[in-house]
């Protein structure tokens, strides 16, 4: 996914980028990761001591 066209659509490229697809945002039910990503939790509240 490369973008966005405006607040309804956004654009899907290709891995070749020979192709682009513009796509509206309410036709999207779901969305599959092509690689596994790891999330890291960070606490931003939290308070350093002096």
């Amino acid at each position: 996914m490369r973008g966005c066209f405006d607040n309804y659509t956004v654009v899907l490229e290709l891995e070749d980028n020979k192709q682009q697809m513009l796509i509206f945002k309410s036709a999207i039910s779901s969305v599959t990761l092509k690689k596994s990503i790891i999330f890291i939790q960070s606490d931003k509240n939290e308070k350093k001591e002096n």
